[in-house]
């Protein structure tokens, strides 16, 4: 199969910028200043190629955080998109520890199979009617909560870290919905 006029050039111009190209060792060093550098970053997901700051790209890996993002100009619960880790954000309810547990007076707990409330998270039978302790629900790790606007963008985000930049409501790791089966 031959190549095109415009084909050959094609390929001779990438031969060329390939011999060209320098080598990282070559670039001359960059300053120390950390604020004004830019990252390549590939999604892998979506395998879409971004540009993301470096100082942002380091504190994302040190202390990964998720959240939603709501358009204020349109009138719907539905939110446009996520931001931060999508990983963290499929995973977040993991993370938390999220779920049933049974608490005993001593406020030791153990938690409950996220499917089936009568066994424990390791298989064993749980038994509800109070003597194995309390049904309550919630979390089991501290975490962050930050909210903010951009234009017409509204921020919902969360992270075991604070979130730089942003005012942090801390919410403690806590159970809730105390539940006391009829008779106990």
């Amino acid at each position: 199969m031959a190549l095109t006029a415009q084909q050959e050039a094609d390929l001779l111009s990438m031969l060329d910028a390939y011999k060209n190209g320098e080598q990282i060792d070559d670039l001359p060093a960059a300053s120390m200043d950390a604020t004004d550098k830019k990252i390549e970053v590939f999604d892998t997901k979506s395998g879409a190629s971004q540009c993301m700051d470096l100082t942002a790209a380091v504190d994302m890996a040190n202390a990964p955080w998720c959240g939603r993002v709501w358009r204020t100009d349109l009138a719907t619960p539905t939110a446009a998109t996520y931001c931060g880790s999508l990983e963290m954000l499929k995973n977040f309810k993991d993370i938390l520890e999220l779920g049933g547990y049974l608490v005993k007076n001593d406020h030791s707990r153990r938690k409950l199979d996220p499917t089936n409330h009568y066994r424990f998270a390791n298989g064993e039978t749980a038994k509800l009617d109070g003597s194995m302790g309390h049904y309550q629900w919630g979390w089991g790790k501290p975490f962050y909560f930050a909210r903010w606007t951009q234009g017409n963008l509204e921020y919902e985000a969360v992270s075991l870290y604070p979130i730089k930049g942003q005012y942090n409501y801390r919410k403690a790791g806590r159970l809730y919905m105390r539940y006391r089966p009829c008779g106990t």
